[in-house]
């Protein structure tokens, strides 16, 4: 199912951003005032006629701008407007119609914006009465479209028809900028550089509002923003009303920026109904981007997105519809010091666990469909993250190769840090499992490692056994000598295309190394083979992963 989105930038323009620390005009703003419109001698006849709002619709498809331009104030009549549309100085479309009225403005060549290639078109607009001017604004905008479609195998997020994972962090913790209205241009423009320097192509505004100058460096750095928008009070209709009301307007200050992909439903627990209500009311106010009705909580259904929290490892559930999956909110940045750990070396800890998570949030987009991944911040730590050495560490991790390295003494990789899809079963049902030809269309799918009152569990395992199946690719030149890398709490069998592979007992306490016996290796083939493993445990917690790798001499 494809549901596609143009962008619609339904905001006014003021000058207050004039007076910022950088004198450079804010093109996208709220209200629209004086010392960024300059008038002519005629408006001494006309001195309210002015324009206060500019609303556009940008089409990759068409090539063009659908423009509205707001006037306010004295006698509409004999006006008109003129648009102009210019890239690095060269005029390179135009358009004129009535105000209030949507006018197509032509971009024959469209560049489009991203964050490797954050392209902005310089836009002029002009009021005419009686062929003369009164009045103009000048502005910006972007050739961009946000979706939601597949690429052939998994729902993603899609920017201008590519699929681009997003590896973003949260605004609030980055410095206390984020907490300062009065924060220089300098300052803003400077934190949001660290962040693009360090890899990252988004951040999540959550519960705030961040300085209109922030939003206008996001558009010009190439920053990707998820908008969370306010949370559902409860009470009667008027608080409803005054709720929606909330959402309009922010949906109208903020929605000139092409950097705001999407809105965020913060958690707020109402009916399905009500939920329901508000993402159709926010997709009338703005079908330009993507609506996230979940933000963590119990899935509704709703929405573009389904957003899932994890407290330390990065990894979403297979889509199942035609919604994208992200991880809304990963724990990456551990505050807790281990015994006799100076500061430098818990920082150093903190940068080694965010690039492992990055690289694992990775993998699950190009493997199994996840399209993005934010990482919690420890405000104490993050600052020291952009020092040479560490900073280049995250940087390669959003942007180098995923795996960085190959790993040659590895075949099949435990979840460590690249999680693995496995077949699995509480019952062990009827056929004979271990067998390649058993109809595994029944059981559910999970990552490992599966159990219980483990960080490393990403599919939950309560019950006493559990059965497992999974297809690996084993290499022509794979060593003769082989073995698992097994954490096991209980009894466990391995199979290997129906063949006896390998017995555990008891608890491994961790990862150990288990030898493949000769009826295993034998049976393991180059090409598509088969992994089954059954693990009994009937108390305590529970954990079962298994990797294989070349066994050391």
């Amino acid at each position: 199912m494809l549901r596609r989105f143009a962008l619609v930038l339904p905001a006014l323009i003021i000058s207050i951003f004039c007076t910022l620390a950088n004198p450079e005009p804010l093109p996208h703003s709220s209200a629209l005032g004086a010392s960024n419109s300059k008038r002519s001698d005629t408006q001494i006849s006309s001195p309210s006629l002015r324009i206060s709002r500019l609303r556009f619709t940008p089409d990759l498809d068409s090539k063009t701008l659908s423009l509205t331009v707001d006037i306010t104030g004295g006698n509409p009549a004999n006006v008109k407007i003129m648009a102009t549309a210019s890239d690095k100085g060269r005029v390179v479309g135009k358009c004129a119609g009535n105000p209030g009225v949507p006018l197509s403005l032509p971009i024959p060549t469209p560049h489009p914006w991203s964050p490797s290639d954050p392209h902005l078109y310089h836009l002029k607009v002009s009021l005419l009465k009686n062929g003369k001017s009164i009045d103009y604004v000048q502005s910006y905008f972007a050739m961009r479209n946000v979706t939601c479609e597949t690429d052939g195998k998994y729902p993603r997020i899609m920017l201008n028809g590519r699929f681009l994972f997003e590896s973003g962090v949260m605004a609030q913790p980055l410095s206390a900028v984020s907490d300062a209205k009065a924060s220089t241009d300098t300052q803003i423009r400077s934190e949001l550089e660290k962040v693009k320097g360090l890899g990252f192509n988004l951040i999540r505004v959550s519960g705030i509002t961040e300085p209109e100058r922030w939003y206008y460096w996001a558009d010009k750095l190439g920053i990707l923003v998820w908008q969370m928008i306010p949370s559902v009070p409860t009470g009667e209709s008027e608080d409803e009303r005054t709720y929606e009301n909330r959402i309009h307007r922010m949906i109208l200050a903020l929605g000139n920026h092409p950097c705001i992909i999407m809105w965020s439903l913060s958690s707020h627990g109402a009916g399905r109904n009500e939920e329901k209500r508000i993402v159709r009311k926010i997709r009338e106010w703005d079908s330009s981007r993507l609506v996230d009705a979940v933000n963590g909580e119990a899935d509704n259904g709703l929405g573009d997105v389904l957003d899932v929290h994890r407290a330390s490892r990065p990894i979403g559930p297979l889509p199942c519809d035609a919604r994208a999956v992200v991880v809304g909110e990963c724990g990456s940045f551990p505050t807790n010091s281990t015994h006799g750990e100076t500061d430098n070396e818990s920082v150093e800890r903190t940068a080694q666990n965010l690039c492992r998570m990055i690289r694992m949030a990775r993998y699950c987009g190009e493997k199994y469909g996840l399209s993005g991944a934010v990482f919690t911040t420890d405000r104490e730590k993050f600052d020291r993250l952009y020092s040479p050495s560490i900073g280049e560490s995250i940087r390669d991790a959003n942007l180098g190769p995923i795996p960085p390295d190959a790993d040659k003494n590895t075949l099949f990789p435990t979840s460590e840090e690249y999680p693995s899809l496995w077949y699995y079963s509480f019952v062990r049902g009827s056929g004979y499992w271990i067998q390649p030809d058993f109809n595994e269309d029944m059981w559910k799918r999970g990552f490992g490692g599966f159990g219980e009152g483990y960080p490393d569990a990403d599919t939950p395992w309560t019950s006493p056994d559990i059965w497992m199946r999974r297809w690996v690719n084993i290499p022509d030149d794979a060593p003769q000598t082989l073995a698992f890398r097994v954490w096991h709490t209980g009894d466990a069998e391995i199979y290997v295309n129906g063949a006896d592979a390998a017995h555990v007992t008891g608890d491994s306490h961790g990862y150990v190394i288990v030898p493949m016996n000769l009826s295993g290796r034998y049976a393991l083939r180059a090409g598509r083979d088969l992994i089954a493993v059954h693990c009994h445990r009937t108390s305590g917690k529970r954990f079962i992963d298994i990797g294989i790798v070349a066994e050391a001499n």
